[in-house]
């Protein structure tokens, strides 16, 4: 793997969607701690120590954790890192991508914890034809990745 790769991958994971909670309302906050806050411990306890914020500032990410990313990229091989980045692009998650290549999570439990806030809104409002459409769209993608990544 190149460094380019490497401080690629390492730059996504600090602007992964997973790591920034909602700060109101309350009962998203909450649901993100309990969906999302379990793929960071799964991921974590591989060996890294990512923490979620409530803010929008971006946290370095430590040696510990890019060592662990950097493992984890190492096990996709070469030919499969355009599709992962394609997949965490689709997920905006770069962890939603690590677990379901590594069998943790269905790609479409992934897909839909990656949208976990947009369905929450919907829940409330109502859902826009546009989102929809392109939600649709990413899952797609996503699906295409996967397929491509697994062979």
């Amino acid at each position: 793997m190149s460094e380019n790769d490497l401080k690629r991958l390492t730059e996504y994971a600090q602007t992964d969607t997973l790591l920034y909670f909602a700060p109101y309302p309350e009962k998203l906050t909450a649901l993100q701690e309990r969906k999302w806050g379990a793929v960071i411990d799964a991921f974590n306890a591989d060996g890294a120590d990512l923490k979620p914020t409530k803010t929008l500032t971006v946290a370095a990410i430590s040696p510990k954790t890019e060592r662990l990313i950097k493992e984890k990229r190492n096990a996709l091989g070469d030919a499969a890192l355009p599709w992962f980045f394609e997949l965490a692009g689709a997920y905006r998650s770069v962890l939603l991508a690590f677990a379901v290549c590594e069998g943790k999570l269905s790609e479409d439990e992934a897909f839909a914890l990656s949208n976990l806030e947009e369905s929450y809104q919907n829940e409330l409002w109502q859902t826009d034809a546009e989102a929809l459409k392109a939600r649709g769209i990413r899952h797609d993608a996503a699906k295409n990745a996967l397929r491509h990544i697994k062979g």
